[in-house]
């Protein structure tokens, strides 16, 4: 968890510099044996924020390693990767 939250600022700070919002939140995770998944999962909004980022990533962890067949079992992780996509310019509305 605390490498998921590690890449969800970097990359939150990333968004923000480059003045973009992202949609998709990607999970890739190799074990030991060079096995790897990668899972995915759409915001119900565009954010550059690190917690819902975070929030989603950490979920898409959970359910790989809570899955019955999980072949990650008594494993290593050997890689952990979290990317972003449907990226777009992040609109503000002015108040």
């Amino acid at each position: 968890r605390g490498v998921v939250r590690e890449l969800t600022e970097r990359t939150a700070e990333q968004l923000r510099r480059m003045g973009l919002g992202a949609r998709i939140v990607v999970l890739k995770v190799r074990d030991a044996h060079f096995e790897q998944l990668t899972r995915q999962r759409a915001l119900r909004q565009m954010t550059e924020l690190a917690d819902p980022l975070r929030r989603t990533a950490e979920s898409l962890l959970d359910d790989l390693l809570a899955a019955p067949t999980a072949p990650w079992a008594g494993r290593q992780i050997r890689l952990l990767g979290v990317r972003v996509g449907g990226l777009a310019p992040l609109a503000r509305q002015l108040e």
